[in-house]
């Protein structure tokens, strides 16, 4: 029976999991991902609605613990949404590729604040389309 018992703990472990998920690390190196450019909405700290500019991944990824930082870069799973930290050039890229397939290039970092609402960001280096 408790072998019954371990067998469906570790299958519901294996389907909770999320599948296809790519690994990364908060920080450098540098990392490229692929997706469509939109335009999210997220609620401010005070609840007033903002909206942000953001990457829909196009398959999930996971950002690793910074080892010595787990308070501050704890693990991410299961990441479909990226909120993206653009410069004026950037943002002149993101807006007229809006709507579109894109890569975004740049340094992933997690929230630390109540103006980021996606779980893990991006400060965007590069935005391009994807052909």
């Amino acid at each position: 029976m408790k072998t019954v018992q371990r067998l469906l703990l570790m299958l519901c472990c294996v389907v909770a999991a999320p599948t296809g998920a790519q690994s990364y690390h908060y920080g450098a190196p540098e990392v490229t991902l692929e997706g469509t450019l939109i335009s999210a909405t997220g609620l401010t700290p005070d609840g007033a609605k903002v909206t942000y500019p953001a990457l829909q991944l196009a398959a999930p990824l996971t950002v690793e613990a910074t080892e010595g930082s787990e308070e501050f870069e704890p693990s991410a799973t299961g990441i479909t949404l990226v909120q993206l930290s653009l410069d004026a050039t950037s943002m002149r890229a993101f807006k007229q590729l809006k709507g579109h397939q894109a890569r975004v290039a740049g340094t992933l970092f997690h929230s630390d604040n109540g103006h980021h609402y996606t779980e893990v960001l991006l400060s965007v280096t590069r935005v391009s389309a994807r052909n």
